[in-house]
């Protein structure tokens, strides 16, 4: 039911791609949590003047081994990772979302919000 977004009680390929996603996150979170430096000297190692853009996260997604590393999921990570919109990943927001489990959460509400809608109205025609 985790990853079951849709309630079809069946695991779609978007949503085994999905789960595949937030494992390697969760996974990669706790390697650079429990590493030595933590998430300052991971985000010194990937950082270019300052901040990570998307060529540093898509070389952390290699980097850690993602299952699937794509420009659509480093995109994700990023929107995930940037707490003041701008694009780019500062260390105060790396240190952040490496403390948080906000990704997975994220992922799952979005989800379940795409719920079809209904066909509209039909209109009345006298």
């Amino acid at each position: 039911q985790k990853f079951d977004m849709d309630g079809s009680n069946n695991i779609d390929f978007g949503e085994f791609i999905a789960a595949g996603l937030a494992f390697d996150v969760a996974a990669a979170k706790e390697k650079i949590r429990t590493s030595c430096g933590g998430a300052t000297a991971t985000f010194e190692h990937y950082a270019e003047d300052g901040f990570m853009a998307e060529s540093a996260f898509f070389q952390l997604m290699c980097d850690f081994d993602f299952f699937v590393t794509t420009a659509t999921d480093v995109r994700k990570l990023i929107r995930s990772a940037d707490q003041d919109r701008d694009g780019l990943v500062s260390k105060s927001d790396f240190v952040h979302w490496v403390d948080s489990s906000a990704f997975e959460l994220e992922q799952r509400a979005k989800q379940r919000s795409r719920s079809p809608r209904p066909p509209p109205e039909p209109e009345n025609e006298e």
